[in-house]
């Protein structure tokens, strides 16, 4: 498995994606309590994953990493995500999660913002991305907040997989100078 650090923050690194992760990334997103906080609820299945990174993320069309603990053994806790890329106006849209219970409450969603923006703003070259969560997912908009995103409006009854319906913020982040 490539295990090429794309950024490191605090013992936690990002690493690319690979195909070999699927089955950890279908248990991690039918867990409940990740799959709450999202817009599509429905249940994942390995040949969807699979699906999804060989016409997705292998053609580049989304960029997905995984977040490992380095002090760990490389150990995957979560990942992120980006896609709907502008280029044209240096822009994306970004996501992620954890996936390992005990990895919640220890910080590492600012961590797992802070590798993305880098990578995204030095790396890629883009100069705004933003991202989209519930606004009862005070956690991950923290965690967002203290790496580097600032709420820019509230986006009113969202409507789920599953027939809920809630508000989201959008929260935008910039790169500077």
């Amino acid at each position: 498995m490539n295990q090429e650090i794309i950024e490191q923050e605090g013992g936690l690194c990002l690493r690319k994606m690979t195909l070999e992760d699927s089955p950890l990334i279908v248990e991690w997103r039918n867990q409940d309590w990740v799959r709450e906080h999202y817009i599509y609820r429905e249940r994942f299945t390995l040949e969807g994953q699979e699906a999804y990174y060989h016409s997705k993320v292998e053609t580049g069309e989304v960029m997905q990493f995984m977040v490992c603990e380095t002090e760990q053994g490389m150990r995957p806790v979560g990942c992120t995500v980006l896609n709907d890329f502008d280029w044209g106006r240096g822009s994306a849209e970004y996501g992620m999660f954890l996936g390992e219970g005990d990895a919640t409450g220890r910080g590492y969603s600012a961590k797992m913002v802070k590798m993305t923006l880098r990578h995204c703003f030095y790396e890629l070259g883009l100069s705004r991305v933003v991202c989209r969560i519930f606004t009862d997912n005070i956690p991950s908009i923290r965690g967002c907040e203290r790496g580097g995103f600032r709420i820019v409006e509230t986006l009113k009854d969202v409507a789920c997989s599953d027939g809920t319906v809630k508000d989201m913020y959008l929260l935008e982040a910039r790169k500077e100078g």
